[in-house]
């Protein structure tokens, strides 16, 4: 999802459906609050002044060995960031928050998805290069700051319409206008495993729809900086001065 941090981490804020006993933030190596109570006075003050934090909320220690509801916003790349969850439980989050931040300014691409199965997915198809990306449909690439993927749930916004027209989003057999701004892709259930034959199919079925390895590509070369290029013209302009 591509947008803004502090946006994001307020809406999750006003709904968690439970109350945080405990809160652990990065800012810098400087300045780390390791699994102390949870202030979200201080929260909220952090995320501020800085947006880069990594923040986590958890009502025990040793949250993410259990099933208790806790939360992680973390940075991914430039202006893209994630928001895992570990309780399975999506249901308020997506139906009271994410509607709303849907109509955040510079909104591009949102994705809600199994991230142990993308992740697996993205390494075999890494360790099998010479395979179609259809031979690993979970899988997610992510070039010059966009992520790219056949998620469960996906939404599209205007700065993704210029990479993938609105048109051809509403084409889609499993597509839906929200509204002129937004385009919703539903692939199948988020809490059904990715790894059932028919959900495989979905997502095979979106990267050849779209040709989704065509649309990374160029957007791979119509965003890649020539670094050699750049240089000339760094150089160039500084001797016209």
């Amino acid at each position: 999802m591509k947008s803004d941090r502090q946006e994001l981490m307020k809406l999750a804020l006003q709904g968690l459906g439970f109350t945080p006993n405990i809160m652990s933030i990065h800012v810098t190596m400087n300045e780390m609050y390791e699994e102390v109570s949870y202030d979200e006075d201080l929260l909220l003050s952090i995320l501020l002044k800085n947006t880069d934090s990594r923040i986590k909320i958890a009502q025990h220690l040793y949250d993410e060995n259990t099933v208790n509801s806790w939360f992680r916003l973390s940075e991914m790349e430039g202006d893209f960031f994630s928001l895992r969850w570990s309780n399975e439980n999506l249901d308020f989050l997506l139906a009271e928050n994410i509607p709303q931040f849907l109509k955040t300014d510079g909104f591009a691409a949102g994705y809600v998805f199994n991230n142990q199965d993308a992740w697996q997915q993205s390494r075999e198809a890494k360790d099998n290069s010479n395979l179609r990306s259809t031979d690993f449909p979970g899988q997610f690439k992510y070039v010059c700051g966009m992520q790219f993927m056949a998620a469960p749930l996906m939404w599209f916004g205007n700065g993704f319409f210029e990479i993938v027209s609105k048109n051809k989003l509403i084409k889609f057999s499993q597509a839906r206008e929200i509204n002129s701004d937004i385009v919703e892709v539903r692939l199948f259930d988020i809490y059904e495993s990715p790894q059932k034959a028919e959900n495989r199919i979905s997502q095979r079925d979106f990267w050849s729809f779209f040709d989704l390895d065509k649309v990374v590509s160029d957007y791979e070369k119509n965003n890649s900086v020539d670094a050699v290029q750049a240089l000339k013209d760094f150089l160039k302009k500084n001797k016209l001065k």
